[in-house]
């Protein structure tokens, strides 16, 4: 069984993938592990979800952190903001009908010079409302 968590995790990953987001390409992963050395990349996982029981079912909200990872250089504030604003304008809030809502509510930033490669990061962070019955995590009763 696969939770709807991960089909709308599954979702994002697609969507961003097929947005125009210069420098990208298909470097767009559903995990926090991936390969980094090739950057920039975005990476897209769950960051929790709060669950409040209704009737028959849950009432679920999923928060995603999309996180892009962008090599250091002197216009890196920039590019993190092209790349932002591509993801904010493209992103499809209902994900295809995988959520009723969805919503940015924070966005990061930090820089690293770990290891040989220094970059600086974004987080955006979402969060998407959809619903499940009590005995399957799996289908979303929106």
């Amino acid at each position: 069984m696969i939770h709807h968590r991960t089909v709308m995790r599954n979702r994002i990953v697609e969507i961003l993938k097929r947005i125009d987001i210069p420098g990208i390409n298909d470097r767009v992963y559903g995990t926090v592990f991936f390969p980094q050395r090739d950057l920039p990349l975005i990476s897209v996982f769950c960051d929790g979800e709060t669950v409040e029981p209704h009737a028959e079912q849950y009432e679920r909200r999923l928060a995603v952190l999309i996180k892009i990872f962008a090599k250091a250089g002197e216009s890196v504030e920039d590019d993190v903001d092209e790349y932002c604003a591509a993801i904010e304008a493209g992103l499809d809030r209902k994900l295809g009908g995988l959520a009723q809502n969805g919503r940015l509510v924070a966005v990061g930033f930090d820089r690293s010079g770990e290891g040989n490669q220094e970059y600086m990061t974004a987080d955006l962070a979402y969060t998407f409302d959809y619903f499940t019955t009590f005995r399957d995590p799996s289908q979303a009763t929106n």
